[in-house]
């Protein structure tokens, strides 16, 4: 993931999801499982315990965050991509990748 985070005036691609922050840290996804957005189905749910959201996130180059601001001044983060299906795609050798590692079985 690129360690830039852009500001939402200046992004023209779709939102995949939120982020889920913590004493302004970046915590998780909200409202999406990764396996199931790549065609995974829930292979990811076995690998939790070993590897988070964001850790996969980070190591994917196709996707960035965008900071949203509210009107009541609150900062938000969002998942964005260039490239969705590049996303999805690296996305999903990320994840076999980490699989056949742990010896998970498909």
């Amino acid at each position: 993931m690129s360690s830039e985070i852009r500001k939402s005036e200046q992004v023209t691609t779709r939102r995949i999801c939120f982020i889920t922050e913590n004493c302004e840290s970046f915590e998780g996804l909200e409202d999406l499982t990764l396996s199931e957005y790549c065609g995974l189905g829930r292979l990811h749910d076995k690998l939790l315990d070993s590897i988070s959201d964001m850790e996969l996130i980070i190591e994917c180059l196709n996707c960035y965050l965008v900071e949203h601001t509210a009107l009541e001044g609150a900062v938000f983060h969002a998942l964005h991509s260039d490239n969705e299906q590049a996303f999805k795609s690296e996305l999903r050798n990320k994840i076999l990748s980490h699989a056949s590692k742990l010896k998970v079985v498909l």
